[in-house]
This record gives C-alpha cells, sequence and structure tokens, in this order.
C-alpha cells in the first residue's frame, strides 16, 4: 500500500479511485444510451400518405417529393421571368403528399331575376408525411398553416384546438364561416375543408375501411415522377356533370339549348370514359412532360384504335418550323384525319 491512501491505492492492478468512478462512468454510459433509445423509439415511423386515402376518393393526387414537384415549376425560365425571386422550398423537400377530393358541393347564387352563378366547391382532405417530430408538425400546422388559412380567408380568422382522433385538432373559422380544419398525429399532417374528407382519412388508418392504395392503377404510379393523379369512375361521372351544367349556362341563352347540353354531355361521356390517368415528370432541367391517359370503354376504344391511328409517313417534322417562344403547341399526326373526325 502506499503512503497516500486517499490519493492513491491499488488492488492488483486497478487505482481504488478508478474503482470508485467506475460505477458512476457505467451509470453516465448507461444513462446516454438509454435516452438515445428512448429519443429514438419516440420518433414518428414514417407512413406513406396514400395508404391514409380513401379507396372510395373521386380524384387523387400525389407527389413522393413536395419541394421537388414545386421547385421543377420555380425553376422554369418562365416563373422566373414573371416572379420577383425564386422561393426557398429546401422546407418542403423529401415530404410525401397525397390529396383527395372526396365529394362535390354545388350550390347557386342568384344575382338578378333571371341569372344566376353556380359554385362548385370540392370536398378534399391532404395527407402529409412531414418527416418531422411531432412538435414541429405541430408548430407547422399552428404557423404556417395557420397564415395560409387566415390569408385565403381573409384576415381574423378564429383557431380552435382540441385533442382528437389521437393527436392535435385544429379548426379555423372565418367571419363569414367557412372553415378549415387540419390534424396532427405523429409526423402526420392531415388538411381539408370538410370534417367529414378526414375523418374518412382516420377510419382507413384505423383498418375500418379500404385505402387507395390497393388499386392498382395507382399502385403502377412510378415514384420516381414529381406528381401523378387518377380520376376514379365515380369521378368521371360526377366531374361530367357538373361540366355538362357550366358549359350549358355558358352556351347559349335558351333553355331549351342548355337542357339538351346539360343533359347529353355528361352521359356521353359517362358512357364512353372510365377513368382518367395523369402524370408529370422532368424531361429536361427547364422543361416538365405531361402524360394523360384516358380509359375508354371497350367498344369505344376499339372503334377509335381502328379508325385513329398515328401516320407512319417518314419525313420532317413540322415542329421544327416553328418558332422557339412559343406558350403551347398542339401536334396531330393521324394516319387519316377524315375518318378520326368522323368516329
Amino acid at each position: 500500500m502506499y503512503a497516500d491512501e486517499n490519493r492513491f491505492s491499488r488492488k492488483g492492478n486497478q487505482p481504488v479511485a478508478w474503482l470508485l468512478k467506475r460505477p458512476v462512468i457505467i451509470s453516465a454510459f448507461i444513462c446516454v444510451n438509454l435516452s438515445l433509445f428512448l429519443l429514438l423509439s419516440c420518433s414518428s415511423k414514417t407512413t406513406d400518405p396514400r395508404t391514409l386515402i380513401p379507396a372510395d376518393s373521386l380524384v387523387y393526387l400525389e407527389t413522393s417529393d413536395l419541394g421537388k414537384a414545386l421547385d421543377a415549376i420555380t425553376s422554369n425560365p418562365k416563373f422566373l421571368e414573371l416572379a420577383n425571386n425564386k422561393p426557398d422550398l429546401s422546407a418542403l423537400n423529401g415530404i410525401r403528399l397525397s390529396v383527395a377530393v372526396t365529394g362535390f358541393q354545388t350550390s347557386e347564387e342568384a344575382v338578378s331575376d333571371e341569372n344566376s352563378v353556380l359554385n362548385f366547391k370540392p370536398r378534399f382532405v391532404a395527407v402529409a408525411e412531414t418527416n418531422a417530430w411531432n412538435y414541429q408538425a405541430l408548430s407547422f400546422a399552428e404557423n404556417k398553416l395557420g397564415e395560409f388559412v387566415n390569408d385565403i380567408y381573409g384576415g381574423e380568422v378564429l383557431l380552435e384546438t382540441v385533442d382528437k382522433h389521437g393527436g392535435k385538432y385544429f379548426t379555423w373559422t372565418a367571419n363569414d364561416g367557412r372553415k378549415a380544419f387540419a390534424l396532427v398525429r405523429g409526423s402526420l399532417l392531415f388538411f381539408g375543408n370538410d370534417e367529414s374528407a378526414i375523418e374518412k382519412c382516420i377510419d382507413v388508418l384505423n383498418g375500418q375501411t379500404d385505402s387507395i392504395a390497393k388499386n392498382p392503377k395507382i399502385n403502377s404510379m412510378p415514384s420516381d415522377l414529381l406528381a401523378s393523379g387518377y380520376i376514379a369512375p365515380d369521378g368521371v361521372a360526377q366531374i361530367a356533370n357538373l361540366a355538362g351544367i357550366s358549359l350549358a349556362k355558358a352556351s347559349s341563352e335558351e333553355e331549351e339549348v342548355q337542357s339538351f347540353i346539360a343533359r347529353v354531355l355528361p352521359e356521353i361521356t359517362r358512357n364512353s370514359v372510365t377513368d382518367v390517368s395523369w402524370s408529370a415528370k422532368n424531361v429536361e432541367s427547364s422543361r416538365i412532360e405531361d402524360n394523360l391517359k384516358i380509359g375508354l370503354k371497350p367498344e369505344i376504344g376499339k372503334v377509335l384504335s381502328e379508325s385513329i391511328g398515328p401516320s407512319a409517313a417518314p419525313g420532317r417534322s413540322p415542329m421544327s418550323f416553328l418558332p422557339a417562344d412559343l406558350n403551347s403547341v398542339t401536334r396531330y399526326d393521324l394516319k387519316d384525319p377524315q375518318i378520326a373526325w368522323r368516329s
């Protein structure tokens, strides 16, 4: 034993002071690792938003990276010409977003004894995987989303929050009675203009109804697209009805003409089109390519496939004779335009 017992003593080859400190160090080590474990276990498990969208949605839109999709628009030279500066969208990078229209609400507002204005309001819900901590998602909903709603509704919007559906529920009410709703649950953010639309997503989350992710046409959408969308058969029918009414109002002042268009146009559309798919992707640094697929009834598709065929004639494309600064160009490449028009 050494002379200075208090300062340095040995048991084998280990100092007593080290033995006394080891439990403290081990305890600290355990606490640090336990804290890290709890921190990781408390983090929100990411969820694909499409798995929370009801299967009976009329219209569906999605993007696997909201920041990337918006950046493709704001980086376009046309946008940069009109905008003072390019907005910073880095906070939206990696956010997966799915939007569904679950129904339409129509109303008619009289402007005179003879004229009226038709208003169409889609009932929608947006589901976003924020990839953030719950407190960050709550802050975003209360502040950023709240500012957005306040601007849209003209200011002085009243906010109420309650604990609901396993998360924090937000209700914004405008002076004219319009409402917006949001639910933050973990890292997920639900937002919509109709409470029932959010409740449908909660039913999917709780396993009470199926999600649109089981639809094979939704599952076939590549994940590398900027954005994509789908209109279900019921959605085609309802949109056809709304389009028929709108076009009838704008076509003529004669009631018989309006009635004919409002009746015939939706019927033709419903009996011809089954569904519609859309996708957008970057093909160049400053160009976005849209791809639209219209599903047709078998008998209609057979007629069109026989009568509307692409031209196989070689030669220089007429597109090469057009100026480069055009905003929009539509090209028809048909084998027999007259037969195609008749069909």
